[in-house]
């Protein structure tokens, strides 16, 4: 009866350290998943302030009239924004108009240039 007992105490040790073997891997592969999304943000939040950034410079040439500064600042941010495109945030669609629409107004000035 006392190895019955001790059979059993051995058999629950064993569940146990498998269990938690199986949730020491679990959260180790939780905490590799929410490193990859913090430097995801990370990434995301540089390229959103280098674009935001690039943006407010193009929109500056532009009031100066310096359109090569303007041209030069915009491509910066269209690099940008074309990073953040590609994880498909709803901001960077937005900078993306912005973008555009900064090219057009760059454009039209051009065209009305002596």
């Amino acid at each position: 009866m006392k190895n019955c007992g001790q059979g059993v105490v051995l058999l629950a040790l064993l569940a146990l350290s498998v269990y938690n073997l199986w949730m020491s891997h679990s959260l180790q592969a939780e905490v590799r998943s929410l490193r990859e999304e913090i430097r995801s943000q990370r990434q995301t939040t540089n390229l959103m302030a280098q674009a935001m950034q690039a943006l407010q410079q193009a929109r500056e040439a532009v009031g100066r009239t310096d359109t090569a500064k303007a041209k030069d600042a915009l491509e910066t941010a269209r690099g940008a924004v074309a990073g953040l495109a590609r994880s498909a945030e709803p901001a960077a669609h937005w900078l993306q108009e912005q973008v555009r629409a900064l090219t057009k107004q760059l454009e039209s000035q051009r065209g009305n240039a002596p």
